[in-house]
């Protein structure tokens, strides 16, 4: 994919009004959704697209149902 080359695209991907909304709501509601957020910092704040996946990927592992509903 070009994008993990470091080559911008001009093209708007399907998906990209959700994931700018999904950013701002996580903000509003302080919500922790790494992938989301890993996606947001490539697209939109020039992080390096592999450092950024490996940082995912390398997170620990955690519950994601670690609260009580």
């Amino acid at each position: 994919a070009k994008i993990l080359q470091g080559i911008p695209s001009t093209k708007l991907a399907e998906g990209v009004p959700t994931l700018q909304a999904v950013h701002h709501l996580q903000e509003i509601h302080q919500l922790d959704r790494p992938i989301c957020n890993c996606l947001y910092q490539i697209l939109f704040e020039n992080q390096d697209a592999k450092k950024g996946l490996d940082t995912l990927f390398s997170r620990p592992l955690k519950s994601e149902f670690s609260r009580e509903i």
